[in-house]
């Protein structure tokens, strides 16, 4: 006889933490995606639940109280500017400043000089 997990624990009796099947938790129960989607942010509050399902091993979804959740901050003009800073600085060269070729990873100048240098040794 082979013995099947408790997968639904609503009052968290067997778990010690209220477990629910997959898609069967309340609807004020929400994933960090699905609270993003709503324009929400958990607002540092713990997992209240947690949804299970097993395929070829156990998928966990850890849940959020939806009415304990606080509106996700603006996007602001400083943040912005954070953002695209960073990311220009992901395209240019450490050594030169010159602008980094996706293929190599370096610019050209940077790349010539390590084939001239492979070529010496």
């Amino acid at each position: 006889m082979k013995l099947t997990p408790v997968i639904s624990d609503p009052t968290g009796e067997v778990y010690g933490f209220p477990t629910y099947r997959w898609h069967d938790a309340p609807a004020h129960l929400m994933t960090r995606r699905q609270l993003a989607e709503a324009g929400l942010r958990k607002n540092r509050q713990d997992p209240v639940a947690v949804m299970r399902k097993y395929v070829e091993g156990w998928l966990v979804a850890y849940l959020y109280d939806s009415t304990k959740a606080a509106d996700r901050r603006p996007w602001t003009d400083a943040k912005q500017a954070a953002v695209q800073k960073a990311a220009d600085a992901k395209r240019k060269c450490r050594d030169c400043g010159d602008p980094i070729n996706p293929n190599t990873g370096c610019c050209v100048t940077c790349v010539a000089d390590l084939s001239d240098l492979e070529r010496a040794a």
